[in-house]
């Protein structure tokens, strides 16, 4: 028999036969979703003046708000390991982050470079490159994308070269640019990339067996959040509808 033989006719069967969903992860991104989702009911509050700056734009709170972004991030490059479709799926969530600025543009909060336009970009990127970054070990890209995040964050958004206004999905701002949610390719791009290097274990069954465990399994709490991370899209987008109603009747009735 070939030496290499085993290890081809094991890939073959992982690529075959992947490895069920994992549920924990998408408890993990449910919960991520709920605290994005508080985060985003403070942020309108402030906006009607309920929650003074100092508490809304605390420290503490903004690097909550990078961790609650980034787990979240980091769940959708492990799940598109798992896809045979990056490029179709980015495709259709590019066209669902073009309502979401059409809509936005027309209430005077506009989202030039949400989270989903980032997320529509960066699985179409890496539907286009995927050998490329597949060859990267992930003992090797989890610790070397993690870096390149953590050094670029602190210095970006950046002021646009040339005053250039068609940048600013790279994180290249015009003065007077204002996106009312904003995650730009450089530096958000490389914790997509950590999820992705992240997902090969995962996919390949290398992750210990409880992460394998089905939703049933979990606890009642985390069962619930498994629930949501399912459904991420769909209560991303009825959200801040949901919310906005509700900050609009905190108006009326405490400020008749």
């Amino acid at each position: 028999m070939n030496k290499h033989s085993k290890p081809k006719n094991l890939e073959k069967e992982k690529k075959e036969n992947p490895p069920a969903r994992v549920s924990l992860l998408d408890s993990v991104r449910g919960l991520s979703v709920v605290l994005m989702i508080a985060y985003h009911m403070g942020y309108n509050l402030w906006m009607h003046n309920f929650v003074p700056s100092r508490v809304m734009f605390h420290p503490v709170l903004n690097v909550l708000q990078i961790i609650f972004a980034a787990v979240f991030i980091t769940i959708s490059g492990i799940a598109s390991c798992y896809s045979r479709s990056n490029l179709r799926r980015g495709l259709r969530l590019f066209l669902v982050a073009l309502g979401i600025t059409l809509v936005t543009s027309l209430i005077d909060v506009p989202v030039l470079f949400g989270v989903l336009h980032f997320l529509s970009i960066s699985m179409i990127i890496y539907a286009l490159s995927r050998k490329f970054w597949d060859k990267i070990p992930a003992r090797i890209g989890a610790p070397l994308f993690l870096a390149a995040f953590l050094t670029l964050q602190p210095h970006f958004p950046m002021s646009a070269p040339g005053n250039i206004s068609w940048l600013f999905p790279l994180g290249f701002r015009v003065r007077g640019f204002f996106s009312a949610d904003y995650f730009p390719l450089i530096t958000w791009f490389f914790v997509f990339l950590l999820g992705c290097s992240l997902g090969k274990p995962l996919l390949e069954g290398r992750a210990p067996k409880w992460v394998y465990g089905k939703k049933e399994d979990q606890p009642k709490p985390l069962a619930i959040f498994a629930w949501i991370g399912q459904r991420a899209l769909l209560v991303y987008l009825l959200h801040q509808p949901v919310l906005y109603g509700i900050t609009l009747l905190l108006e009326f009735f405490l400020r008749r």
